[in-house]
C-alpha cells in the first residue's frame, strides 16, 4: 500500500517555470558576437523592455527577447527584483551557419 502511495504523489519539483522556450529576433541582436560562448548550462540576465517584453542579455550584449505575450508574470517578477535563474537549455546550429535558434529556461 505504501509502494501505490508514492505513485499516485511523485515528489514534486519545488522550482517555479516562469518561461520555457525560445528567445526571439537572434538574427537582429547582437548574438553574432557571442554565439561561440553559448551551450546549454549557460546563465544569462534580463531587463525589462519598453512595452512589454524582456532583453535577454549576456555579458552585456543583447542576444533576442522574450515576447510580450509570453513574459506577463515574468517581467513583473523581474521589476520587483526577484532572484531568477536564466538558463540557456539548446542551441540550434548547423556547421558554418549561425544559430537558427536558442531556447531557455526561467525559473525561481
Amino acid at each position: 500500500m505504501e509502494q501505490l502511495e508514492r505513485i499516485k504523489n511523485p515528489v514534486q519539483s519545488s522550482e517555479t517555470v516562469f518561461y520555457g522556450g525560445e528567445v526571439c529576433g537572434i538574427s537582429r541582436y547582437d548574438l553574432k558576437y557571442v554565439y561561440h560562448h553559448l551551450q546549454p548550462g549557460t546563465q544569462f540576465q534580463l531587463q525589462p523592455e519598453n512595452g512589454s517584453g524582456i532583453a535577454v542579455l549576456y555579458r552585456g550584449l543583447k542576444l533576442g527577447y522574450i515576447p510580450g505575450i509570453a513574459a506577463g508574470n515574468l517581467k513583473k517578477a523581474v521589476q520587483r527584483g526577484f532572484e531568477l535563474t536564466c538558463r540557456i537549455t539548446g542551441v540550434q546550429k548547423r556547421k558554418f551557419l549561425p544559430i537558427e535558434s536558442l531556447t531557455v529556461k526561467i525559473t525561481d
